[in-house]
């Protein structure tokens, strides 16, 4: 059973838990802080072992995540049939 994918996420997951950071938000909202909120983690890209570190605010994760999700949910469910064949 290869267990090697699931314990890639976890470790990318417990790293980017780790190296999150808050900005200060002495005059900020608790939800202006939290959407602030700095996430750093390795990450290769395709095609490459080399890594490098990437920051992304949780206000741009979320938003790439809904964009993500309404692309996904765009995409046809069902195969054209081949009638013609």
């Amino acid at each position: 059973m290869n267990l090697a994918a699931p314990l890639s996420v976890t470790a990318v997951l417990l790293a980017l838990a780790g190296c999150a950071s808050q900005v200060p938000s002495a005059t900020l909202s608790e939800s202006q802080a939290s959407d602030n909120l700095v996430i750093c983690g390795q990450e290769a890209g395709t095609g490459t072992r080399i890594s490098s570190t990437r920051c992304r605010r949780v206000a741009d994760i979320e938003t790439r995540r809904k964009a993500d999700r309404e692309a996904a949910e765009a995409l046809p469910t069902e195969l054209p049939s081949n009638n013609g064949r």
